[in-house]
């Protein structure tokens, strides 16, 4: 697992080899850090749609602390009706997070 800190968020890109034991533990982390997260998942030949998931209860807490929870996922096969945010590439994710802080601030 690859994890980097910016200045207003962290980012994780999950990787085949990781347990999602080890992800949940991080998202964890971040949750008690108070800070907004970008979690890649594109690149992992696991059940995507089973992991996304297992997230559903993450954005609704990351909302109350006024932060964001994304996740960068380039499949278009899945289809969330949900409210996490899903988007195809870490440029948009970035971009997306920078727009809610924007609004957030207003």
């Amino acid at each position: 697992m690859y994890i980097e800190k910016k200045d207003i968020y962290t980012y994780i890109i999950f990787k085949n080899s990781d347990k999602k034991e080890e992800l949940i533990d991080e998202i964890e982390k971040t949750f008690s850090k108070s800070e907004n997260l970008i979690i890649d998942i594109q690149n992992i030949n696991i059940n995507k749609e089973k992991l996304v998931l297992s997230f559903l209860n993450y954005p609704s807490l990351w909302k109350k602390k006024n932060k964001s929870f994304i996740l960068v996922l380039n499949d278009s096969k899945i289809d969330f009706d949900i409210e996490i945010v899903c988007l195809p590439t870490l440029s948009e994710a970035i971009e997306y997070l920078f727009m809610e802080e924007l609004e957030r601030n207003v």
